[in-house]
């Protein structure tokens, strides 16, 4: 599997780290929906996105989860691009070094293995 990662890394108004990082490039036959998110239930009309990201996908992830939307009853799908926001440079640069580390093991994982 080969893919391109870019990111985007700035500071909110409120003072937040943001974080973006979007599937640029990938190989022909590989899927670019990398990044694992959830929908979750709508507990007041004063959420603003009940969908948030969760992880970067694993091989099973892959097959698992669809692309885009949620389905067949599931809460996760995938998508090729994330977005999030934290308040802490430090749990900003470990996020940021955990996203790296498990995007380089889904692409091990298939290159190990086909």
């Amino acid at each position: 599997m080969q893919v391109e990662v870019k990111y985007n890394l700035s500071m909110t108004s409120e003072g937040y780290w943001r974080f973006q990082a979007w599937v640029s490039q990938c190989g022909d036959d590989d899927d670019p929906n990398i990044f694992v998110h959830q929908l979750l239930p709508v507990l007041s009309n004063k959420d603003e996105s009940n969908v948030i990201f969760v992880d970067i996908a694993s091989r099973h992830d892959m097959e698992e989860y669809p692309a885009d939307t949620p389905a067949n009853g599931l809460s996760f799908f995938r998508k090729r691009f994330m977005d999030i926001s934290v308040q802490d440079s430090l749990e900003m640069q470990g996020a940021v070094n955990l996203i790296e580390r498990d995007i380089k093991l889904l692409t091990d994982t298939y290159e190990v293995i086909t």
